[in-house]
């Protein structure tokens, strides 16, 4: 299925794009105090801000910094939806795509900073299933059928997406010259 697929995994052009410059490379937490004698609240807004962020911030500070450059961890957020495109007909389109967990929700909500990377567009298979199917067992596949061979395909997909090279990345981190000239 790999041949009707579009796939390209984009975390290292992400990192060469000039909104590179907005992206926090550092963990936080933020703290809001509703009145001088409240106690603060913890306010989680951002991938960078959440307690998961911050933790493994920390666990990858311990590492041993590669030739003195900047330990960071690279949030990446992956979103799916099946769209169909036109009023009339039955033109769809089943994109999977990638943000920069480092950039604010702010920023990315604005189309001009193209912070949306298109991964992947998972290919329609209704009609490839349905007439195979009906070729073996004389008759169409059911509503169930469909929708198991659907995830399966979005599963195998994913298995394409997280290669060795992705999961080596993953365990053992890369350097990245990202666009504000960095290494990190």
């Amino acid at each position: 299925m790999k041949q009707n697929a579009w796939i390209r995994l984009t975390p290292y052009a992400a990192l060469q794009e000039t909104v590179t410059k907005s992206y926090h490379f550092s963990s936080f937490q933020e703290f809001w105090q509703p009145s001088p004698d409240a106690c603060p609240e913890c306010i989680w807004s951002e991938l960078y801000t959440a307690d998961a962020f911050i933790t493994e911030h920390e666990k990858i500070q311990s590492r041993p910094q590669d030739g003195g450059l900047e330990n960071v961890i690279v949030g990446l957020m992956l979103w799916s939806n099946s769209m169909h495109l036109t009023s009339f007909g039955n033109a769809s389109l089943w994109p999977i795509y990638l943000y920069i967990g480092n950039l604010s929700k702010y920023t990315c909500a604005k189309p001009t900073t193209f912070s949306a990377h298109h991964v992947a567009y998972i290919p329609k298979i209704v009609d490839m299933v349905s007439n195979f199917y009906l070729q073996v067992f004389d008759k169409s596949p059911s509503d169930n059928i469909l929708t198991h061979c659907k995830r399966e395909l979005f599963q195998s997909i994913w298995m394409i997406l997280l290669d060795n090279d992705f999961m080596d990345a993953y365990i053992n981190g890369l350097m990245a010259e990202c666009a504000d000239g960095i290494s990190r």
